[in-house]
Parts: structure tokens; sequence; C-alpha cells
């Protein structure tokens, strides 16, 4: 949503940007390249996280792992903490997990906010963006006072979401709610094919293409290559289905025949990981001196490590109903000019993306990583760099920056007012 606000004057569109206001100590990955004064924030809550303060936060873990009471906490506590354990299977279903992890808090004074906004900025579109929910629910309420034009991005599926465990009769409300809150809208977009086919049968509604992308102004300048080969991933490993084994496996296996050592490699793991931890699976694997992982860096310290690398690392779920996922991750490594291991599905958009752009190769058995780097590590010790499977189209990867992406949305802002302004009545 940024790049999108920081992009639009360019193509005639003054962005107006609603948002949540964020703690100060919070940490924001990308911030708002836009002016401030167009940047309105309102206060918010999530429920998930006053539960979390006020029920588990009372509670500490002892010696054996175990969740107990701080000194003289009300028995109402450990009540709560029960119930909560009882009633997981529930709240964990994608429907209710939304309702207790988004800042569902944000609805009232947002929709409050924004009316102000739309009279006094005399706004001419509204664009929400997915993910989380909240933003559709605001954008549609305002729809409906106003009768603004309103174009609702999905940069995820929603209750189509291949990631989330479905389990009824969840996933039936999910997509009821799902289809009540768009049902007004004007114009569906989101960040590849499949995703748009799968939204305009859903919805039955018109859909349109809007890549992620990469932008050019923060590829760093005079970045120096390190001098080992160096893999490198960057960002969040946050779902079981973001599955390194097949790379771990490969590297076991060169390390115990001879072929690597901590001098010849070294794989870096740049984020936080909720499953899969790279030092967990370092040990197990005797990969230690070969596997670094480091938390969380600043996106612009990220891009820099990127650039500097041999080849960038991509996880993805090897599965068939991810084929038309295109993470914006994706579109960073492009854009950061190294060759890219993705370990995905094969044949879909993604490995589309990499073939049609020269960029990189999708593999997800260890065999094929296996291979893989036994190539690259020749090609890198005789060359100084990585050739196969590398072929950089830059006319194909010119495509997928953020500018082009925002010039794409400014023309379906352009027709969205157009078709409005067409079916309106004479005054």
């Amino acid at each position: 949503m940024g790049k999108f606000a920081k992009y639009l004057p360019e193509f005639g569109w003054e962005p107006r940007v609603l948002t949540v206001d964020m703690p100060a100590d919070a940490s924001q990955v990308m911030s708002l390249e836009v002016d401030e004064s167009y940047i309105y924030k309102t206060s918010y809550f999530i429920i998930g996280e006053l539960i979390s303060t006020k029920v588990i936060s009372s509670y500490t873990v002892n010696a054996a792992g175990k969740s107990q009471p701080i000194a003289n906490e009300a028995l109402w506590r450990k009540l709560a903490l029960k119930s909560l354990q009882i009633l997981r299977p529930v709240y964990e279903a994608p429907v209710i997990n939304k309702l207790v992890w988004d800042p569902i808090g944000w609805y009232f004074s947002a929709v409050k906010k924004g009316r102000e906004i739309i009279e006094k900025e005399k706004i001419d579109i509204i664009f929400s963006t997915y993910n989380p929910s909240l933003p559709h629910l605001i954008a549609s309420k305002l729809h409906q006072q106003t009768g603004i034009p309103w174009v609702a991005d999905y940069r995820d599926l929603w209750s189509h979401y291949p990631n989330s465990r479905k389990t009824q009769p969840f996933q039936f409300f999910e997509e009821r709610w799902e289809k009540r809150v768009i049902r007004k809208c004007d114009l569906l977009t989101s960040v590849s094919d499949p995703l748009v086919k799968d939204l305009e049968a859903f919805h039955s509604k018109k859909g349109a293409v809007v890549y992620n992308g990469f932008d050019e102004y923060n590829l760093k300048d005079k970045v120096f290559p390190t001098s080992k080969f160096t893999i490198t991933f960057t960002g969040l490993i946050y779902t079981t289905r973001m599955d390194p084994t097949a790379l771990f496996e490969a590297l076991s296996e060169l390390k115990r025949e001879g072929i690597i050592t901590s001098n010849d490699i070294e794989v870096r793991f740049f984020g936080k990981y909720v499953y899969y931890d790279p030092a967990i699976l370092s040990h197990k694997y005797d990969l230690e001196g070969i596997i670094k992982t480091y938390g969380f860096v600043p996106f612009e310290e990220s891009i820099q490590k990127q650039e500097e690398s041999s080849v960038l690392l991509l996880l993805a779920w090897n599965d068939r109903r991810s084929e038309g996922v295109l993470t914006s991750k994706i579109f960073d490594y492009m854009g950061a000019g190294k060759p890219i291991l993705a370990i995905a599905y094969q044949g879909g958009d993604l490995d589309q993306l990499l073939r049609d752009s020269g960029t990189g190769i999708v593999v997800n058995r260890t065999d094929q990583v296996k291979e893989i780097l036994i190539k690259w590590l020749y090609e890198f010790k005789k060359y100084g760099k990585v050739i196969s499977y590398f072929d950089p189209k830059n006319e194909v990867i010119k495509r997928y920056s953020r500018k082009e992406g925002t010039r794409k949305l400014a023309q379906i802002f352009d027709q969205v007012l157009l078709d409005k302004t067409q079916r309106k009545p004479p005054g």
C-alpha cells in the first residue's frame, strides 16, 4: 500500500492514507513514503492482545516448562487460561482467528475518520487492501454511506487462502462473511491471474491483476559481493508450509561427502522464524558454521544483504493450491539482481515468472537442490558468479517494478471512475 501511495501522484492521483495509530515502540518494516499531512491515523485495539495482556501475561513459566500464575493472582485468571486452552480448536479456526487477532477495534474510529477525510478532501475513489480484513469492512461501510466507487484489493486471498486450515462450519461462515462485505465493490484486484480468476468466480465481479513488485529506488549502489558463496534468506518463516528441509538435507549430504565445508559456503537467515528455526535445523543436520542466523533487520539493510549475496533463497508451499501465490519477496529478490533458488511448487505462476524473467529456478526435492548447489559452487569457484539458471531478462523484470504496478492501478482507477460517471443518470 505504501508504494502505491508513493507513486500514484505521478499518474494523476493524490492519495490520502487512513491507517492505525501504531505505538511508538512498534517495529515497522517499511515506512510510508508519503507526505505526513496526507496520512490519517486512528486508535485501535486487538482482542487477542487484550486477552494476552490480561490473562497470559499474568503467568510465568516454571522449570518444567508449564505456565503458572504469578503470586497472588486471582482465581479467575487460572480459570480464564484453562478456558483458552480448552477453546483453542475454536479460536484457531480462520474466521474466529481473524476476529481475535485482526485490529477489530479500529473499525468505528476508522469509519468516522474516513467520513471526515472524504468530506474534507473530496475523495473520488476508495481503495482498500487485504490482509487484514478490516480495511475491506471499513471501505464497504464508507462506500455504502457515500456511494464513492470502491476498488477492493487482495494481496492474499481471504476465505480461499490456501494456507488456512479449512474446518466446517467456520469455512462456510467465513465465505458468507467475505461475500457480504465485498458484494458492493466496483472492482477486484489481486497479484496473479489464478487469484483474480478465483475472486471473479467467487464474487461474480470483474477483476484485474496488479502485481507486487520491487522499488528501484531501494536498490543500493556499490554493494560489494561476499567473497564466499553465500545463500541468503530474508523475511519471515511464518507457516509450516515454508519448508526448508530439502536445502538442509542437501547441505548435510554435501558436507558428509566432503564436497563442502564452512570455508566454501555460508547460508544466512535474516528475519523471524515462527516455524522451522534455522538454528535448530542447523544443529539437527550438523551444519554449524555453514548456517548463520540473524534476527530482524530493517528493510533497507535486508536489500543490501540480498545484493551482496551469491544466491537468494525463497520458501513457498509445494502444493498446487499455491500456484497463483506471488509474494512481494519474489519481486524484491528479482530487483536485487541475484539468482533465486525457490523451494516451492513446480508448474505454478512462480515457476513461470522465474523462467520468463531468467532469474532463477524452482525445486522441491533434496536431490534437485543438491544437484544445483554442486553446479553453482563449481561455477562460483571458476567464474566468481553463478551462471546456470540465471539469465536476467531486463525488459521482463522492469514490468514488475512498483512504479509500473502503480501505473496499472492508476489506469484501473481511471476506468472505474469513468464507468461510474457513465452509469450515473443525468442530473
